[in-house]
């Protein structure tokens, strides 16, 4: 094989492994949902005691007073994956997702013997569109550049109702019935100029091109089960046990590749071209209806108010494993709040987000990403006498390793950075 055909096998089906993680399916707390529960970190399965209680804990929500109404926005939300030393040894690959978009409302009131209540969660959202250029091959002569097109959006999201009731003096049980949706479709374009001896000492001009058209639609349930301990005024215990069941998912995926110059006769189909004569485009199509598998998940959460102005807030948060390979995780929340006066509080929060993927190996091929992350957040709120407003911002980072081609042993490390700024809105009648 030409050393641009070579070339161009690697970069073009290499890259095209990585596309295939295409929402962040290697971690679980991509984006934090709700109002104060965002400032303290997602520490928030013992307190519980506004709309978004109905995603952490719905038993929580017995304990309020009155009705209310929660809506937060995500006033920008930004993803940066850098793939250190991925072309020609020593070129980067970033990919760089940012989008607007809300991510929670919630809303419950009085009814029969406890509360109702109905929530509308984002738990992902990826928007990619990309369009880098790489020259100035220094380990791979024979390539001119290498051209990536990308279009990607992936998004995830539970809707339905919740309702809650008090058992006793002190627990109360709660259930949210969520729809479970997941959107995806991605375009990626590959493009390579360069050049390749033909026999004799003659470079002639060569170019490979691909394109991949994928696109998956995912439905199901998140039944989540809450309860809610109170011993004492100033402890508070909260457990919330849930899991997503996929009832329906079809996957659909087109690629399309093109070589202008006569490929090697021993090249495969997976390495760009068929042997064929020029110009030769070579068209796969496939459908997927396999079920994705989602872990059963455990929050278990206690509050502690030392004060009337101070809340602690503690979270143990594990996943369990996956048939698909994910592993077990246990990731920790930690959060903070605490009112200056009567219309002032700040809140602030750490936690762990740790990847469900297995430490990738030496000698193996294959692995997915590897990435544990850890962050933290921070918010201000003003309260006026019937109302909230809320604004603040989560940030995480990590580092870790994946392996981006296909078949190949390399093992490339990875930086990953997100930045959540979020503004939300609290309204009790």
């Amino acid at each position: 094989m030409s050393k641009l055909r070579a070339n161009a096998a690697v970069a073009l089906f290499g890259l095209l492994t990585v596309g295939a993680a295409v929402a962040d399916e290697f971690h679980y707390t991509n984006l934090l949902i709700g109002d104060r529960a965002s400032g303290m970190g997602g520490a928030y399965t013992a307190v519980a005691d506004d709309p978004s209680g109905l995603y952490y804990n719905p038993a929580g929500i017995v304990y309020t007073v009155g009705s209310n109404v929660s809506g937060s926005m995500n006033a920008f939300h930004r993803t940066d994956i850098t793939y250190h030393n991925v072309l020609d040894d020593r070129l980067d690959w970033t990919r760089e997702s940012s989008a607007l978009l809300p991510n929670f409302f919630g809303v419950y009131q009085p009814f029969w013997k406890g509360k109702v209540g109905f929530s509308y969660a984002v738990l992902d959202s990826i928007q990619e569109d990309q369009d880098q250029t790489f020259t100035n091959f220094v380990n791979n002569p024979n390539v001119d550049s290498y051209t990536i097109n990308s279009n990607n959006q992936d998004i995830t999201y539970n809707i339905g109702p919740s309702f809650a009731m008090q058992v006793s003096d002190d627990v109360s049980l709660g259930v949210t019935l969520y729809g479970h949706m997941r959107k995806h479709q991605r375009i990626f374009n590959q493009l390579v100029f360069g050049t390749y001896d033909s026999g004799g000492g003659v470079m002639v001009d060569d170019e490979t091109w691909s394109n991949e058209y994928d696109e998956m639609d995912e439905f199901g349930l998140r039944p989540i089960l809450g309860i809610m301990w109170t011993p004492r005024d100033d402890l508070s215990v909260g457990l919330n046990i849930n899991k997503t069941l996929v009832a329906h998912s079809s996957r659909t995926i087109q690629q399309n590749y093109k070589c202008a110059a006569n490929p090697d006769p021993d090249a495969q189909p997976h390495a760009g071209c068929l042997p064929a004569d020029l110009d030769n485009v070579i068209q796969f199509t496939g459908e997927d209806g396999t079920l994705a598998e989602y872990p059963v998940q455990a929050r278990l959460g206690v509050a502690y108010f030392p004060s009337p102005s101070l809340l602690l807030s503690g979270d143990v948060i594990y996943n369990g494993a996956t048939g698909d390979g994910k592993e077990t995780t246990v990731n920790i929340a930690l959060g903070g709040e605490f009112y200056l006066n009567s219309r002032w509080a700040l809140r602030a929060g750490l936690f762990t987000d740790y990847a469900n993927s297995p430490e990738l190996k030496a000698d193996e091929t294959n692995q997915a990403e590897h990435v544990d992350m850890r962050g933290g957040s921070f918010s201000v709120s003003h309260f006026s006498r019937s109302s909230a407003l809320s604004v603040g911002f989560a940030y995480a980072s990590g580092s870790g390793e994946a392996q981006l081609f296909a078949g190949d042993e390399d093992i490339q490390t990875v930086d990953t950075r997100t930045l959540t700024l979020f503004m939300s809105a609290t309204y009790s009648y």
